[in-house]
């Protein structure tokens, strides 16, 4: 499976924000009353805003994006824990990137993990 491009100046720069959902099941009886139960597995989500990155990192993550596309999966590593998660996707539609001057380049990467 793809892995997201490793940057030079590593995939972590602040701020970045994580959201971990739990997802529910409702079961509805005939009654009309509903039970609820949380499901075992947590789904994680990154919000990564790069904002010192270089052209060649901005061309490379470009790239990468392309390729993948919405629906695409790709491995992740958490860059706050270090945990690999191997089902993950992006979550914007389109790849926004601005280029300031040589060597600061910015962009925003949305990312979620996806259920097995």
């Amino acid at each position: 499976m793809p892995t997201l491009p490793r940057l030079k100046s590593g995939r972590l720069q602040y701020p970045l924000r994580r959201v971990v959902t739990q997802n529910v099941d409702t079961i509805s009886f005939l009654e009309g009353k509903e039970q609820r139960c949380a499901t075992s597995r947590l789904l994680h989500e990154w919000t990564i805003q790069l904002d010192l990155i270089d052209e060649d990192e901005l061309s490379a993550l470009h790239s990468f994006v392309e390729q993948q596309g919405p629906s695409g999966q790709f491995t992740f590593t958490d860059p706050g824990d270090g945990t690999t998660y191997e089902n993950c996707s992006f979550a914007l539609d389109v790849f926004e990137e601005t280029f300031h001057a040589p060597g600061r380049g910015t962009t925003r990467l949305v990312i979620r993990e996806n259920r097995a």
